[in-house]
């Protein structure tokens, strides 16, 4: 059997934790925001930020878990809160890693997902063996 691509993949577990929240209003502006009322965090502990002025507790929103719509939707937001021009805060939003999301009403939840990534022992494996744990694909689907 002859592959003109092969790709090589390892799959493990990743724990994602994403934050709900239990008022109905917030829930709301997320559902309008981000079409979800369940949002990516970087980590179950939340730490404290400075967000309108104020220190507050707030969980890290995972920007990388969102797609370009949700981040102009996010982007178009805060600068109508925040009274600043959308390119700047446009730029960063898509230069930053994460969000600050205040923490108040917020219960976290863990999730395990799997994940396909290439793996580095298997590339170095000759064809023969990696064609074993290799398989052809037109396309790789991709859960995000």
């Amino acid at each position: 059997m002859s592959y003109s691509h092969i790709d090589i993949f390892l799959c493990y577990n990743a724990r994602m934790f994403y934050i709900t929240t239990s008022d109905p209003q917030r829930a709301a502006r997320w559902e309008r925001l981000f079409g979800t009322d369940r949002l990516p965090v970087l980590s179950a502990a939340s730490r404290w930020d400075v967000v309108d002025g104020r220190e507050r507790p707030c969980y890290d929103l995972d920007l990388s878990q969102l797609h370009p719509a949700q981040r102009q939707r996010l982007a178009c937001y805060v600068a109508r809160r925040t009274g600043r021009p959308y390119a700047e805060v446009r730029v960063e939003i898509d230069t930053a890693v994460s969000w600050p999301v205040r923490a108040a009403g917020c219960v976290v939840v863990e999730v395990d997902e799997a994940t396909a990534v290439p793996s580095p022992l298997l590339l170095l494996l000759d064809g023969s063996i990696g064609a074993l744990f290799a398989r052809k694909h037109s396309s790789l689907p991709i859960a995000v």
